[in-house]
């Protein structure tokens, strides 16, 4: 008797665990022109209902039966955190912008208990409901500097007051670099990126979504194509060389690739595939002649060509060890380097790490690293530079300004960080050859 007590407990205990509640999501639609291709919500939780798989923009249609221009969807969900958002159609590119103000990840948050539970009545791509009347516009002027940006035939605006489709050329009519457009802008907060064209390529901006809340006809202060704040000079184009050491690595028969948001087009696009050194098997390298900075990359481990039939591997970067790379706003980690001059520049590195790559090299630059400790700076921190031979050493903010210049240093060098504002820099190491060590390193 005791033993089928405990089973009945066990059996009780595992029911509860896999409980499942109704969730219904809504979305208001009224001040929108509803797609022909019907509304419909993405996110994580869409496995966990039954559904394929999560974050598909058309499997799980809303539907509006009393025509009151709210759609609804059921599921049930077990309890756990959940994000989501709505979708004016079925496809990613009509999916809502979150605002700021209710944004989780960039995305609506849902927290699921023991009780059915339904998502605020929103209007689509607001955090309030929809308001009795029409919305307000106002004349928004969206400009950007693009001044020191390479590679530019046109630029356009994509985001929530065009669904992210862009299109909205920007003019640049007196030549400064300068370039702006006049757009009529629903009241609240508005998210866009800029976008650069080169040979018909449409390339993005890497930083994440710029912000801006609309109250009144204004022009939006201007800031660097890529960058929050204003331009400011970059070297002369110089040649950068990727190497890669894939020695604990499978590297794919279709080959190793760097790709990064200096091609045109940019990234997986615009692969550019190395070629094996036959004089250091497992080694890869090629090299290219930089124009851009500052510029965010990664090495792809197979051909990154979507149509191609080949699963690549891309850097992840596992382990924790955040030195060399940055978020890339959706999910994952991209590299990032600063060129300190016109001279040209080695960035080798042991696939998927932070590891400079040597090559036999005893004591060499790319046998070792260069840590700023303590890492985040609230004061004094220092760099270890050893006293074989002097570097060439510099700070950098993630726009490619050069903010400290050390000059040559050797033993222990000093950062103080009084003299820097918050935010994110990269410590420069570099050889008179060009062979050169980047960290990362934050103020507090």
């Amino acid at each position: 008797m005791k033993k089928l007590y405990t089973l009945a407990t066990l059996l009780a205990f595992s029911l509860a665990a896999v409980a499942q509640v109704n969730v219904t999501f809504q979305v208001d639609m009224n001040q929108q022109t509803v797609s022909a291709d019907g509304v419909h919500c993405a996110g994580n939780w869409q496995a966990a209902a039954g559904l394929p798989g999560d974050w598909d923009p058309s499997t799980a249609e809303l539907l509006d039966p009393d025509m009151d221009g709210v759609y609804e969807l059921t599921v049930q969900l077990p309890a756990g955190s959940y994000e989501y958002k709505f979708i004016n159609g079925n496809a990613w590119g009509s999916d809502e912008g979150v605002p700021s103000g209710c944004a989780v990840n960039g995305n609506r948050g849902l927290t699921v208990a023991a009780t059915d539970i339904t998502t605020p009545d929103v209007c689509f791509a607001t955090c309030s409901p929809c308001p009795a009347g029409p919305i307000p516009t106002f004349n928004v002027v969206f400009e950007v500097d693009m001044s020191t940006t390479c590679d530019v035939d046109s630029v356009d605006v994509a985001g929530m007051m065009n669904s992210w489709s862009g299109g909205d050329m920007l003019t640049d009519p007196d030549g400064d670099g300068v370039y702006s457009i006049t757009l009529a802008i629903d009241s609240g907060e508005v998210q866009y990126k800029f976008r650069r064209y080169f040979n018909g390529s449409a390339n993005w901006e890497g930083i994440g979504n710029r912000v801006y809340d609309a109250v009144a006809d204004a022009t939006v202060p201007y800031t660097c194509f890529n960058d929050t704040v204003a331009c400011s000079n970059v070297p002369a184009p110089s040649d950068v060389t990727f190497r890669v050491d894939m020695t604990n690595e499978a590297p794919d028969a279709s080959g190793v690739f760097v790709i990064g948001d200096f091609t045109a087009p940019a990234w997986q696009d615009g692969a550019i595939q190395l070629t094996p050194d036959p004089n250091n098997p497992g080694f890869y390298e090629t090299t290219y002649n930089m124009c851009p900075g500052t510029f965010y990359w990664k090495f792809v481990n197979g051909d990154p060509d979507p149509n191609v039939s080949v699963t690549e591997v891309e850097e992840s970067f596992p382990g924790g060890d955040t030195s060399c790379y940055v978020p890339n706003g959706l999910g994952g980690f991209n590299r990032v380097t600063t060129r300190p001059d016109d001279q040209p520049l080695l960035l080798a590195y042991v696939f998927n790490t932070c590891t400079t790559a040597g090559m036999g090299v005893e004591d060499g630059l790319n046998a070792r690293s260069f840590d700023v400790y303590p890492n985040p700076v609230n004061g004094i921190s220092m760099v270890d530079l050893g006293v074989q031979e002097k570097f060439n050493v510099a700070v950098y903010d993630l726009s490619g300004r050069r903010v400290l210049d050390f000059g040559k240093c050797f033993g222990q060098l000093e950062i103080d960080g009084s003299l820097l504002d918050a935010g994110v820099y990269l410590l420069t190491v570099a050889r008179d050859n060009g062979e050169m060590a980047q960290s990362r390193f934050i103020v507090r």
